[in-house]
């Protein structure tokens, strides 16, 4: 029985594989060797500052297969982390095998920025490229302005529009302004205002200030969709809720008082207006202007309507010298007065505005010369120093008035301007024909005076 018992124990222990079991360390030492990892140790060894470690980990789980941890190795290398050295050309190897944007995009930042290597924009451009061609937003807006500009390589627009309308179609808001502008302008691609509107919608819908106002524009007008100025007026309104968008205060009121017949709506929009003045936007100061010597929407006031004006001539606005000359050539809440109608109209005509040269060719005094509307800065004065017949006298005078001359009894009239420029066209001195007189004796006197900008 015994011997029996023994055979049944030994046989127990050679089935149950007692011999062959390792010491404890023996396990641990296999367990490691077969250890794997995954993206979150590669990241977090990275985060902890143990570089050693996440070599380790990203350079198992690149082995996996999972090719974002290439992007770690390319840290690690290129900024020389833990105990590597720096090693430019390692990290760029590492951002090439990750075989996509993320890792194009950084190779590409290495050779613009010169990051421990030399700038080569040439480079940069090569790996942007491939990245655009993937897709990448910045990427391709980066190849884009390239070959706009021709940094790096030759001017092309074509490729510029063909990386542009990437960016734009992948859903980036500021491409598709861009983009839109071109078809708008249709200088580098033809003019196409259906598809110009189509990108500043798109623009618009991601909420682009300056898309949505094209767009109001558009609308308002009838350029590349139909015509629509409900929709217009409600896009103005966004933008000034959104952003007191200056142009759109002055369009949103514009539109209230032209197509409204609403009191309420005339009374918003003169407000819209007022509060576009305010911000010195000159062509609503301009038509706040006209809408007070008319009347017609808004209480009448001359004087505010010629205050007005005057504010926008000071900051040297053609349109307005052209709408002063009606005010004194009608006699519209001033003393009507030819002369200087006429001479506001010349400068008008001399700005850019040339409806007015009609005006003052048919005057009774033909004005031939120019005076630059920076000698008007105040928009009513000018600033006359007499040489002949009284010296070192000073009075300020609008065109065609006449002013007493300081204490010395006498008056002086400004007749006509000329403006004395330099080879490059730039002006260097305002000459004033005046005729001076005597109100005792009658004795009238001409002469020139220089003209200097008022203030």
């Amino acid at each position: 029985m015994k011997k029996l018992l023994l055979a049944i124990s030994v046989c127990t222990a050679v089935t149950c594989g007692c011999e062959s079991t390792p010491k404890p360390s023996s396990v641990a030492s296999n367990v490691e060797n077969i250890k794997t990892y995954n993206l979150t140790d590669c990241k977090v060894y990275n985060e902890r500052g143990q570089y050693n470690e996440a070599i380790k980990a990203c350079e198992n789980t690149l082995s996996q297969g999972i090719s974002e941890s290439a992007i770690y190795l390319g840290d690690i290398y290129l900024f020389g982390r833990g105990d590597q050295q720096i090693d430019v050309n390692k990290a760029l190897s590492y951002y090439e095998m990750e075989g996509g944007v993320k890792g194009l995009y950084k190779a590409a930042r290495v050779y613009e920025k010169g990051i421990n290597t030399d700038i080569n924009l040439s480079k940069a451009l090569s790996y942007y490229e491939k990245a655009a061609n993937l897709g990448d937003i910045l990427s391709a807006n980066y190849v884009a302005n390239s070959y706009l500009k021709g940094r790096a390589v030759g001017k092309d627009p074509q490729k510029a529009i063909h990386y542009l309308t990437i960016a734009a179609d992948a859903g980036d808001a500021k491409s598709q302004y861009q983009l839109a502008k071109f078809y708008e302008e249709g200088k580098i691609v033809p003019e196409d205002d259906e598809l110009a509107y189509i990108y500043f919608s798109k623009a618009a819908a991601q909420k682009n200030i300056d898309a949505l106002y094209e767009k109001a524009v558009m609308e308002e007008n009838g350029i590349g969709t139909e015509k629509n100025i409900s929709k217009a007026i409600e896009t103005y309104r966004e933008l000034v809720m959104r952003s007191n968008y200056t142009q759109a205060l002055f369009s949103l009121g514009k539109l209230l008082i032209t197509t409204s017949s609403n009191h309420d709506d005339h009374t918003d929009g003169i407000g819209y207006l007022e509060q576009a003045s305010k911000k010195q936007f000159l062509p609503a100061k301009l038509y706040l202007a006209i809408q007070y010597y008319k009347g017609e929407v808004v209480d009448q006031n001359t004087s505010k309507g010629l205050d007005l004006l005057k504010e926008c001539i000071s900051r040297g606005y053609p349109p307005a010298m052209y709408a002063l000359a009606q005010v004194y050539e009608n006699g519209t809440g001033v003393v009507k007065n030819d002369a200087s109608a006429y001479a506001w109209y010349r400068l008008a005509f001399d700005c850019g505005i040339h409806k007015a040269e009609n005006m003052y060719k048919t005057a009774d005094r033909i004005i031939t010369d120019s005076i630059d509307s920076a000698a008007f800065r105040d928009g009513s004065s000018i600033k006359i120093v007499c040489s002949n017949p009284a010296e070192n006298y000073t009075v300020y005078a609008m065109p065609g008035e006449t002013k007493p001359l300081d204490n010395t009894g006498l008056t002086v009239r400004v007749d006509d301007f000329q403006t004395e420029r330099t080879a490059d066209g730039s002006a260097s001195q305002y000459t004033a024909w005046l005729t001076v007189t005597d109100p005792e004796t009658k004795a009238v006197q001409s002469g020139t005076a220089s003209v200097n900008a008022y203030g």
